[in-house]
């Protein structure tokens, strides 16, 4: 017995009392655990005895699955697995039985007399059941026998049609109009029997053709190659692919509706477009006369390295190739929507056709065509660039006459108001906008990525380095000259005023050239990179690689953070340049004139120290004015203010005292300075003026100035300068509440009326 269950039934001496009644309590539950113990033993010989009669009258699917539903119950037990092992082979044998079979079904279909349709059943048959069975041998033969079934249809179809073609001087110039209905629906019914034996195994995919459609185009197939591949014949040059192309657009031009009409039928029945399939067929031997010229050229250039003429010459054949076949390709796809890739009438096309074009480039695998049409552009475009764009005499001076976009006829003053570039520049724009039509003729977006970084970003970065070697030259020419004429004890230039104000003019025009050169380049790189082909291209780009700064955002960000930097450089040389003009141009009026006057003295006259501002920097401005857009120019021209009216702020108000004779003179100088510069400067404009510089924080605070000292006699000066609170009381005294003015601005002007 237990020591637990004695320990927890017998605890003390009087529990013993009731042993006989514990002995009895565990004899019924012995008789009870073997009753369970028979009950469930006879429940599973029952189940097991279930099981493996049914196996005999169910399937081997279902009889393998219950035998596997024992052994997950009752274990590995060695007789289940057995029997589980022989029911599986059993099966195993059972359904290659049936799959022999059914192969043998078929085979026998394929030797019984079939129409076209019931052959088209039994093919589909064919391939369902390759689907399921792993014996390639009996999936061969079946394939075998079919193709050899598809091959005997073809071999008694294609002379009875070729037969009534030729009986009908089918496609002949003279005889077209004539065949006869009756013999239109013969040629029809004999094509549609063509086109569903063809459609039964594999139907064709392009660049492959329908047996059918080769058949109706064979005589002018045979004339393309008469005139265009006949070594005798004069309309088989190298140099004119554009004949042997225009001489298959003229043929479907004139003969299409007829083919049409003898295989749109048919092919809707195959869920193909008669059209394309023609076009198919009929750029069987356009690929191969290209491929041989290309081979030709390849091979001349390969033999004419060494002689750049020849070398040059056939260059230019395959480049010339090349655009004729492209334009052929647009134009197939312009006219006749060509895309031979829909081959289901409900669905979209599976790719995009990427031209013949793209075809007979990359035929070889080895792209020997692409690699020598790229260096042919490259070689070409950089010829271009050094001869024709920035070693031209007038490369960089500025085109006056451009009007943008605008038509020759249109009379109004728009196009005086945008950037004019200088020559080179409107020449490297125009020479990459031809490029991109060249890139574009090559559908294949690796070449056409290598195009764009190989010969056009060449172009943009060599045109860079042109322009910041011309800008260094520039920096060491004038900036250097000038800033010594500034510097006390500094060299002085021995040449008169008007040579040195003539040096000056011509610096600042060469600044505006770099100028214009580089915003206009600038301009046009920021329009591509939102055209759709770069875009699409940059999209490609990234899925390339994961080197990319972040700031780049296009193919061309690179370039035109290059340019911008170029531009804010001469941007800030422009404000060099007019900051220290400026003051050199009121030295004499800041340091002679005199503002406490007597009150006899004239005051209604401008001072004449104001001269060489007024008569030079609107001739400075004038040269920006008729070079740069309005937007750039009213950008210089709030510096140029700024810096105007900062000097006379710090070198004439607050460096001086004024009595009233010194006040009025002070306000007749700045009325004339603003009377002879405010169109220049755009100054006083009217109210809703596209420009203006009013607003212009310097600007308002000379204006407030110069109001104020107008305003104020000296004892009342004394007054409001006494503390903060009258200069409170000062400001609203006026209307613009001397806003541009701190109190410390205040406080300082009010002590310099006297």
């Amino acid at each position: 017995m237990d020591a637990d269950f004695i320990n927890s039934n017998f605890v003390n001496i009087e529990d013993l009392s009731s042993l006989s009644d514990k002995l009895n309590e565990l004899e019924n539950l012995s008789s009870q655990i073997t009753q369970i113990a028979q009950e469930k033993y006879e429940s599973a010989v029952d189940k097991i005895v279930s099981v493996v009669e049914m196996i005999s009258e169910s399937d081997l699917s279902e009889a393998i699955a219950n035998v596997e539903a024992l052994i997950l119950e009752f274990g590995d037990i060695p007789m289940f697995v057995v029997l589980k092992e022989n029911l599986e082979s059993k099966k195993t044998v059972s359904d290659d039985v049936e799959k022999l079979t059914t192969g043998q079904i078929i085979q026998e279909k394929l030797k019984s007399e079939l129409s076209h349709t019931e052959l088209g059943i039994v093919a589909r048959d064919i391939h369902e059941f390759k689907d399921i069975c792993t014996n390639e041998t009996v999936i061969n033969s079946l394939f075998q026998q079919l193709e050899g079934e598809v091959y005997i249809r073809q071999q008694q179809l294609e002379p009875k049609l070729r037969q009534i073609l030729q009986e009908c001087h089918w496609l002949s110039k003279d005889e077209q109009s004539k065949v006869p209905d009756e013999t239109l629906t013969q040629v029809a019914n004999l094509v549609q029997e063509l086109i569903l034996i063809q459609n039964i195994n594999d139907a064709p995919q392009y660049p492959d053709s329908w047996w059918a459609v080769d058949i109706l185009l064979e005589p002018i197939v045979l004339r393309f190659n008469y005139h265009f591949n006949s070594s005798h014949k004069d309309t088989n040059k190298l140099s004119k692919p554009e004949w042997a192309l225009n001489y298959i657009e003229t043929f479907l031009t004139g003969h299409l509706p007829l083919l049409n009409l003898i295989v749109d039928d048919s092919f809707k029945q195959v869920s193909r477009i008669g059209t394309y399939e023609i076009i198919t067929s009929l750029l069987k031997p356009v690929r191969e006369k290209i491929l041989r010229m290309i081979n030709i050229i390849n091979s001349n250039i390969t033999k004419f390295q060494s002689d750049p003429g020849m070398l040059e010459k056939n260059g230019l054949l395959l480049s010339h190739l090349i655009f004729e076949l492209s334009s052929f390709d647009q134009r197939l796809r312009n006219t006749y929507k060509y895309n031979p890739y829909i081959d289901k009438l409900d669905a979209p096309a599976s790719e995009s056709w990427t031209g013949i074009t793209s075809d007979v480039l990359l035929s070889d695998g080895s792209n020997v065509a692409v690699e020598n049409w790229l260096n042919l552009e490259n070689e070409l475009a950089s010829k271009r660039f050094d001869t024709e764009i920035v070693n031209a005499k007038d490369a960089f001076m500025i085109d006056f006459d451009y009007q943008g976009n605008l038509e020759e006829e249109d009379n109004s003053n728009v196009h005086m108001y945008i950037l004019k570039p200088t020559y080179s520049a409107y020449a490297l724009v125009k020479l990459v906008n031809n490029l991109n039509s060249h890139f574009q003729t090559l559908n294949i977006v690796k070449y056409q990525l290598k195009y764009v970084s190989k010969i056009q970003m060449n172009l943009v970065e060599k045109y860079y380095e042109t322009l910041n070697k011309n800008y260094k030259s520039f920096l060491d020419k004038f900036n250097l000259k000038s800033m010594l004429s500034y510097i006390p004890g500094g060299m002085k230039d021995p040449v008169e005023e008007q040579a040195r104000s003539e040096s000056l003019i011509r610096g600042l025009e060469k600044l505006t050239e770099i100028f214009c050169s580089a915003k206009f380049v600038v301009n046009a790189l920021e329009q591509w990179e939102d055209e759709l082909i770069f875009i699409q291209l940059w999209e490609t780009y990234k899925g390339l690689t994961n080197d990319i700064e972040k700031d780049h955002t296009s193919v061309f960000s690179s370039s035109i953070s290059q340019y911008d930097g170029l531009v804010t450089n001469l941007l800030n040389d422009y404000d060099e340049f007019f900051r220290t003009e400026t003051k050199e141009l009121l030295k004499n009026y800041v340091n002679k004139s005199q503002w406490v006057m007597d009150s006899n003295e004239d005051t209604n006259i401008a001072s004449s120290l104001l001269s060489p501002l007024i008569n030079n920097l609107p001739q400075y401005l004038d040269i920006l004015r008729r070079s740069i857009s309005s937007l750039d120019y009213f950008y210089i021209t709030d510096r140029v203010v700024t810096i105007l009216s900062t000097i006379i702020y710090e070198y004439v108000l607050t460096n001086n005292r004024f009595n009233r004779a010194g006040i009025d003179q002070l306000l007749e100088d700045f009325a004339y300075i603003i009377k002879q510069l405010h169109i220049h400067l755009f100054l006083n404009t009217e109210e809703y003026a596209e420009y203006s510089n009013d607003s212009n924080d310097k600007y308002i605070k000379l204006v407030q100035a110069i109001d104020l000292m107008d305003s104020l006699e000296p004892n009342q000066a004394k007054v409001f300068k006494s503390s903060s609170e009258s200069l409170a009381q000062l400001r609203l005294n006026y209307a613009h509440e001397l806003s541009g003015l701190t109190n410390h601005d205040l406080t300082d002007l009010l002590s310099r009326i006297v």
